[in-house]
């Protein structure tokens, strides 16, 4: 029974992916769309952040949404180290710019 149903649901997908009733969009339309794009992003999230600036609030909704165009001068990796993000690029900068005062 378990066969003839999974054989039933395998022919039911492929029926449904050989479905050729959706019409082509019009390339025009396409390109003059992408045209059109502006730059703003809108999130939903479900809890008014106190403010965009992680130093000013702790809050967990300004960490959440912050974390991603704030970035850190140490991070954990995905082995809970400490990795040093934006430090080792500081150490670099701090490097060549001390080799080019010579």
């Amino acid at each position: 029974m378990k066969k003839l149903g999974l054989l039933g649901f395998a022919g039911f997908l492929l029926l449904t992916g050989c479905n050729s009733d959706e019409q082509m969009e019009d390339t025009e339309t396409t390109s003059s769309a992408s045209a059109a794009i502006t730059e703003e992003l809108t999130v939903g999230y479900p809890a008014q952040p106190e403010s965009l600036d992680p130093y000013i609030s702790t809050a967990v909704a300004t960490r959440d949404i912050t974390r991603h165009f704030f970035e850190t001068l140490v991070t954990v990796n995905e082995i809970s180290k400490l990795y040093q993000c934006l430090l080792n690029q500081l150490m670099k900068v701090k490097m060549v710019r001390s080799l080019l005062s010579i």
